[in-house]
């Protein structure tokens, strides 16, 4: 009988420690072991579930890139399309490779897309359409010290690419001088109130890459008009064969007092009937002086055509919103073609004699046996539609 009795004592504290036991399970906190591993599961699932659409959104992008075609039904070259399916960067890239030389003509949209040299200068040319604009890969804007605020930034419109005069402000130089910075146009001082004339200003450099002998150099036609909203552009300089004064000087580089200028000899310079000639020998553009001046690396011949008051227009400097400057240039000789650089700028002055400031440096110009016109401005981008009509600058620069 008692021993039935601590049988049934002992089944029931049993019972309540297992009900116990059970109690203790439902209550475990949720940073136990056994959520942390079902938590972990699941964050690992999502993740997996997260990566695998990103790499099946990556794939899908990649796939649609490929497919986008490259030309439209006329052969044209779609350049956005081009540029993506090459995964090609457009702020920073060249992307001339996409201008296949051989298509009859590019759409571009968005840009600005950054292109060589000759890629360019090819565009200005090509049939291109579009609403985009492409750029020189190298075009620095060279100088931020200057008083404009309409600087040049290399950034060509599509609807400006065969605008000739548009362009003279974004071309790439076309060989490398001693102001190897040079290495495309630059904007610099604006017409001011104290300014009263203005000279057009040139020079001949020697090709970095390919020196020359002796040559004869041949310049007529030095030109120079300003612009004012009120009376339009205005001729300063219409000079069909520059004097002997003009032509003469000869500055050694770099620009530094002590190094000086000299003048070609009379007898080196002939006036013809439509032009001037000057013989230079290799030796005056290498730095004949190199000896007795010790700083002297070369030179260059520095040329220009006469200074003309704006008050003998009826103008002051601070109404001038524009500036060009021209002459026709080429050589005699066919082993020349190619060592001879041409440059283009303007002089702003407060007096005759006084500190210039420049307006503008324009790219430099190889020079052939065929007449050239070297020619730029100081119009920048944003003002340029309000100040320039091209065909009417092309007709004062006898080029239409």
């Amino acid at each position: 009988m008692l021993s039935h009795r601590r049988l049934r004592v002992a089944f029931a504290l049993a019972f309540c420690t297992l009900l116990l036991t059970a109690v203790a399970c439902d209550s475990t906190p949720s940073g136990s072991a056994s959520s942390a591993t079902s938590a972990a599961t699941s964050a690992a699932s999502s993740k997996t579930a997260s990566s695998s659409a990103e790499t099946s959104s990556a794939e899908s992008q990649a796939s649609s890139a490929q497919t986008l075609p490259e030309t439209d039904e006329r052969g044209y070259v779609l350049v956005a399309n081009a540029v993506k399916k090459r995964d090609l960067a457009v702020a920073v890239a060249d992307v001339s490779e996409v201008f296949d030389a051989a298509a009859p003509g590019y759409v571009v949209e968005g840009g600005p897309y950054l292109v060589n040299a000759d890629t360019l200068k090819r565009l200005t040319t090509a049939k291109v359409e579009g609403s985009g604009s492409v750029k020189y890969v190298d075009f620095k804007v060279l100088r931020m010290d200057y008083d404009t605020d309409d600087p040049f930034t290399g950034e060509i419109p599509v609807s400006k690419l065969h605008d000739p005069v548009y362009v003279q402000m974004n071309l790439p130089s076309e060989a490398q001088t001693f102001m190897s910075s040079r290495v495309n146009p630059e904007n610099m001082h604006v017409a001011r109130a104290d300014h009263k004339n203005v000279l057009p200003i040139g020079a001949v450099y020697r090709n970095e890459n390919n020196k020359p002998a002796d040559t004869d150099v041949c310049i007529r036609n030095i030109r120079c008009f300003i612009h004012t909203q009120e009376k339009g552009w205005i001729t300063t300089n219409d000079i069909a064969v520059p004097t002997e004064s003009m032509v003469n000087h000869v500055y050694n580089l770099p620009w530094i007092a002590e190094n000086g200028s000299w003048t070609v000899p009379s007898d080196r310079i002939q006036v013809m009937e439509d032009h001037v000639e000057i013989t230079l020998t290799g030796e005056d553009l290498n730095g004949k002086f190199k000896e007795s001046r010790p700083k002297v690396e070369e030179s260059c011949l520095h040329f220009w055509g006469k200074q003309d008051r704006f008050s003998n227009h009826g103008v002051t400097g601070d109404q001038i919103d524009g500036v060009i400057a021209a002459y026709d240039i080429w050589v005699k000789e066919p082993e020349a073609v190619g060592k001879i650089v041409a440059t283009i700028g303007a002089d702003w002055r407060v007096t005759s004699n006084g500190k210039t400031d420049q307006a503008f440096s324009g790219y430099n110009h190889l020079i052939t046996t065929e007449p050239r016109t070297v020619y730029g401005h100081n119009v920048g981008p944003k003002a340029y539609d309000s100040v320039v009509k091209s065909d009417e600058v092309m007709a004062l620069l006898g080029m239409k």
